[in-house]
């Protein structure tokens, strides 16, 4: 498929009405026949006659196609075509100095990825290939010493990764999770990046609550959700991801009314910008917890948002718009760095009633982009289990789970939410902002050397063809 990159540039193509203009007023002429007297000869009447006659039309094609070509490379002409995904890339990123581990716990997958054409990778600066023997020798070996990590961070790493792919690229990535690899802002990638953990022992299997008392085997989560379908993905798939981690079922409903809230609820996420009032939340189910959007007057704001568990990643939360707060509050739970609420808490009749004065949208804050969304969120869904799970999290300095990072399939497009998350028993995160798909991958091609060729070729014809008409 034929694109132009500017358009405006064929307007010079109507520059062929010049020659065309000059060939229909071109004078042939006249021939002088020599005679011995014209004494005999009748004066003839003077006519003069024009004659619109084209008399030179190689000529004239040869400077219409002239044009037509100069106004072609104006244009910045490019071809699309589309590449097949079979014809893509496929790594296979891993940490030389954890390859022992990494074979050990997705040997049977990493063999399947080699048969299929994927390439091995050392996940540190300039990406050397890596070859099967190599694994199997540090398998053999049990290193003696503690290997000593790479300066740069994985984020680091995951950016030049993205530079030296192309879009759409297939690659399944592996480290460790200790959390000072996890230093900076999280890139935005264009790869199909599966990034996976070492597995390790970081479990919250035997961690005991600070209250033991009836402890539910599942946890039932209810979702209203009012035209906030994308505030709606960021929170199931933060749900999702902490159910894996923490080895604990949870059932996620979405309702449409205040009357479907379920006796056998424990939470109630309320997200509509309308405000439930207080004798409907006195009505709910005792014990139970409602978390619902609050705020009417919406403005601006250039902060950071601040919870009470400092778990995760060392990456600040941006704050970008906010929700002016009504009152004052009983409890804040989190606040932005001017000390202003942005989720309080108020507990009546054994009701826990949060109110957030922002919402889970990349455009009020970088949150929902962040591994602390998922540490902000524990304490809401796990309130009695939260105080051990964030001690044991923070002295194992390990990520709970990969990064959910953001793809884009082109430039300035509107990021969405990786929909897949942990699943139980495993430590896996995709990085995709849309499921995989089989389509095919467009390819651009640049045409503007061939028409350059194609005008001096047509240049010297025409030259050609008028130095033999001159001279015939």
């Amino acid at each position: 498929m034929l694109q132009f990159l500017t358009p405006l540039g064929l307007l010079a193509a109507f520059g062929i009405i010049l020659p065309v203009m000059l060939h229909l007023w071109h004078v042939n002429k006249k021939k002088v026949l020599r005679i011995g007297s014209v004494s005999l000869i009748n004066e003839a009447v003077k006519k003069q006659k024009r004659n619109f006659t084209i008399h030179d039309w190689p000529l004239l094609i040869l400077r219409c196609l002239l044009i037509l070509f100069i106004a072609m490379i104006l244009a910045v002409p490019i071809y699309q075509r589309a590449k097949l995904p079979a014809e893509k890339r496929g790594w296979i990123m891993i940490e030389k100095q954890h390859m022992s581990k990494v074979w050990k716990s997705y040997h049977v997958e990493i063999d399947s990825l080699l048969r299929r054409g994927y390439q091995m990778r050392d996940f540190n600066h300039g990406f050397s290939r890596l070859e099967l023997k190599d694994t199997i020798a540090q398998v053999a070996q049990e290193p003696s010493t503690h290997t000593k990590l790479s300066p740069l961070s994985y984020f680091s790493l995951v950016r030049q990764l993205d530079a030296e792919l192309s879009p759409g690229d297939q690659v399944f990535l592996y480290t460790d999770s200790h959390m000072d690899r996890f230093q900076g802002a999280q890139p935005v990638v264009t790869v199909n990046l599966n990034w996976k953990f070492i597995p390790s022992d970081l479990s919250l299997k035997d961690v005991k609550p600070v209250v033991r008392q009836r402890l539910n085997p599942e946890v039932q989560i209810l979702i209203y959700n009012d035209k906030k379908d994308l505030d709606a993905s960021y929170l199931k798939a933060a749900i999702a991801a902490i159910a894996g981690f923490t080895k604990r079922q949870i059932r996620v409903t979405t309702i449409k009314s205040i009357q479907e809230v379920s006796p056998n609820a424990d939470l109630v996420f309320w997200l509509a910008d309308h405000l439930v009032n207080n004798r409907n939340i006195e009505a709910l189910p005792k014990d139970i917890s409602f978390f619902q959007y609050a705020g009417h007057r919406l403005e601006k704001t250039k902060s950071v948002l601040q919870y009470e568990s400092g778990a995760g990643s060392d990456r600040e939360i941006e704050a970008f718009q906010r929700y002016q707060i009504e009152g004052k509050p009983a409890q804040t739970l989190w606040k932005d760095g001017f000390d202003q609420a942005l989720l309080t808490l108020d507990t009546r009749n054994g009701i826990k009633d949060y109110r957030f004065y922002s919402r889970f949208n990349q455009r009020f804050s970088s949150l929902v982009w962040t591994d602390k969304f998922l540490m902000a969120l524990l304490p809401i869904i796990f309130p009695q289990e939260f105080t051990n799970m964030d001690k044991h999290i923070r002295n194992s300095g390990r990520m709970p789970h990969p990064p959910v990072l953001i793809r884009l399939h082109s430039p300035r497009s509107s990021p969405l939410l990786a929909s897949a998350a942990l699943r139980p028993g495993t430590a896996t995160s995709t990085l995709s902002a849309e499921n995989n798909r089989s389509s095919a991958k467009l390819q651009y091609g640049n045409l503007i050397s061939f028409f350059w060729w194609m005008a001096l070729f047509i240049l010297f014809l025409e030259r050609l063809v008028a130095y033999r008409k001159s001279n015939g």
